[in-house]
């Protein structure tokens, strides 16, 4: 017997908070979207589509509410897979999950001026049971660097 499907959950730290996060995971892996997936640019179009939609439809009201769109953020990125990836192709699979934030006006830009920190990482899971998840934090005006313990 196979386990259920995981679904996509989100967390975020609500209209109180003094600093604003926002965490999806999203069950599945984005497609790697590299010349070595000779997939026909189309395909990885509609698919970079898909998961746009889907991060802005998830996102849905849980957006920056005092301040528009984060202008500081740090970002980051892990995909929960049993195949290890680099780091070049992890930012690759992530470019439409990123682009989905921007769209869904919880970043302001993906530009490195706003985003303070960029992490792409990757950890170990079961076969067919990968998925990613995407933490944004609300950077200060200063910060450069965000120490996760």
């Amino acid at each position: 017997m196979q386990p259920e499907p995981m679904q996509p959950q989100i967390d975020w730290s609500g209209r109180a908070a003094s600093r604003y996060w926002l965490r999806i995971a999203l069950p599945g892996l984005a497609p790697m979207n590299t010349a070595a997936s000779r997939r026909h640019r189309m395909a990885q179009h509609r698919a970079a589509q898909d998961l746009q939609l889907l991060v802005r439809a998830l996102v849905g009201r849980r957006k920056p509410w005092t301040t528009g769109p984060l202008r500081r953020a740090h970002l980051f990125v892990t995909r929960h897979s049993s195949v290890m990836a680099d780091r070049g192709n992890l930012a690759i699979a992530a470019k439409p999950l990123v682009d989905g934030l921007v769209q869904a006006r919880v970043l302001a830009n993906d530009s490195p001026q706003e985003l303070r920190t960029e992490r792409y990482e990757w950890e170990p899971a079961p076969p067919r049971a990968g998925f990613t998840e995407l933490l944004v934090v609300e950077a200060s005006e200063n910060a450069r660097l965000l120490e996760v313990a």
